[in-house]
């Protein structure tokens, strides 16, 4: 009987446990389901607010989590606001700031409702990767004109080209508060105008991901923007308030690397694959050194043609440019406020420098002369507009008198490219704050190296600054004469100065 007894107890013991945790477990679904229920009653509410009121920064859920603070969006005596985030009582232009429902920054709010928390946690498990669209299957008007989840960049690298665009671009996105864009070159605004402008935002991380990694900012970097005017203004109508920075190198080595990354290297491949006729394909490189123009050789003949063409009276350069491009209303303020000050007049030198082909074997009429003294020497029409210009495209002021006649001065920044050598990362830590970005030690990632150096690597190739500084002696023994690199350095240095005076530093060269 005892035994029975103590059986009992046990088993009314055991039953009791097993009633409390079911109870417990049934709380607990309940307390879930609560939360759940309040948490999108919440996100409705923002969702309700966000479409009936312009968004003041963020969804206030994502500041409770922590992922901004309203000091991310402070512009203050040393840092301004990111580009495009509300900036009501910031020094800011209003053009930079944003002030329409239905836009979160510099991205457009998703219309679906979104459960932030779930959002942040997949961010922060798949290391604050960029997640982007699919690509558009559809151009009809109500999709091209539907931008919901998508993101504008806010700044734009646009050169110049072989002055370090890969290298500053990674260093930029190496910040936490900055997702890169799909890939570094789009050239939207150059090649690819004719595509909606939802095509060129896809190229950007979602806004829900953008959002929800924290992030401030992000961007591109094409380099075939800074020659042209045309560009200039579509940038301005497209993004008012970007960004925009520009790196330039000292102007012999920048066109020496040219030189051999646009001219060299590519005709030995067309010669090696049997891709032109007088030339036997499959040979060693040292083969094809006879076929090649000499840096001289092309230095001597474009100079020739710049001296021309740059002539303040009569050059086609200084001609077109007021003729063709005062149909822009801002170049026409530009044209008149130079006269009215007595400032040299700007100057359409890749539009206008560089003519047009004589025949099959003379792509250019600046190289009449050189092929008919060296018939059996190759040049093709590949990086047809890179080799043209050599020294043109290390003239910055030319191209970048234009940016600052349509672009307000306060959103340009020039680098030196010497800079990036600045291990110290103080360089980047101003670009940071000319950016909005908080502060973040650069250095890190400084210490890996560069990119896209010494050759066609690729722009996300890192290099080793063991291997840049050889690169860097190789580049310091310019094949050039003493007299042809005094003419050189002659004719470029009042345009330096032309230029440091425009951006307001100097670099050293």
């Amino acid at each position: 009987m005892a035994a029975w007894s103590r059986r009992s107890t046990t088993n009314r013991v055991s039953l009791f446990f097993v009633v409390a945790i079911g109870i417990l477990v049934i709380v607990a679904n309940v307390l879930q389901e609560t939360e759940k229920v309040r948490r999108n009653d919440v996100l409705h509410s923002l969702h309700s607010k966000f479409n009936t009121e312009p968004a003041s920064h963020v969804p206030s859920e994502l500041i409770q989590l922590g992922v901004y603070s309203n000091r991310d969006f402070a512009e203050t005596k040393s840092r301004r606001a990111p580009p495009f985030w509300n900036c009501i009582g910031n020094r800011s232009d209003a053009a930079a700031c944003n002030q329409q429902a239905n836009v979160w920054g510099p991205c457009y709010a998703p219309t679906r409702q979104t459960d932030w928390q779930n959002e942040v946690e997949f961010s922060r498990a798949n290391n604050h990767t960029a997640m982007y669209h699919d690509k558009l299957t559809s151009y009809g008007k109500s999709d091209i004109d539907n931008l919901s989840d998508y993101c504008k960049p806010g700044f734009l690298i646009i050169g110049a080209g072989k002055c370090g665009t890969s290298s500053l671009y990674h260093y930029i996105t190496s910040h936490p508060r900055v997702l890169p864009a799909l890939e570094k070159q789009i050239h939207y605004f150059k090649y690819y105008y004719e595509y909606p402008f939802k095509w060129y935002l896809r190229h950007f991380s979602t806004a829900t991901n953008f959002l929800a990694n924290g992030a401030l900012l992000t961007g591109e970097a094409s380099p075939g923007y800074l020659p042209y005017p045309d560009v200039v203004n579509r940038v301005r109508q497209a993004l008012p308030g970007a960004r925009i920075i520009v790196i330039g190198r000292n102007p012999l080595e920048r066109a020496y690397s040219s030189y051999r990354y646009n001219y060299v290297e590519p005709t030995v491949e067309e010669m090696y694959k049997g891709r032109v006729p007088h030339v036997r394909a499959g040979r060693n490189k040292f083969y094809y050194e006879e076929f090649l123009f000499s840096f001289q050789d092309l230095v001597e003949a474009e100079l020739d043609e710049l001296r021309k063409c740059m002539n303040v009276s009569t050059g086609a350069a200084v001609v077109n440019a007021r003729s063709h491009w005062s149909r822009y209303a801002w170049v026409r303020e530009e044209v008149t406020r130079r006269e009215q000050s007595g400032l040299p007049p700007m100057v359409d030198l890749d539009g206008s420098c560089y003519g047009k082909a004589v025949n099959s074997t003379v792509p250019r009429e600046q190289w009449i002369a050189l092929t008919a003294k060296y018939p059996n020497k190759v040049m093709t029409i590949r990086n047809l507009h890179l080799k043209q210009a050599l020294i043109g495209r290390s003239l910055y002021f030319a191209p970048l008198e234009w940016w600052y006649a349509g672009i307000q001065a306060t959103d340009i920044y020039f680098l030196c490219t010497e800079e990036l050598r600045d291990l110290s990362g103080a360089p980047l830590e101003k670009l940071g704050r000319f950016l909005g970005l908080p502060f973040y030690n650069f250095s890190s990632a400084l210490q890996e190296g560069a990119f896209n150096v010494g050759g066609h690597r690729g722009y996300d190739e890192e290099v080793s600054w063991q291997e840049v500084s050889s690169e860097a002696a190789r580049l310091q023994d310019i094949p050039l004469s003493e007299d042809i690199r005094r003419e050189v350095l002659s004719f470029v240095q009042p345009y330096n100065e032309r230029l440091f005076k425009l951006v307001g530093r100097r670099c050293d060269w």
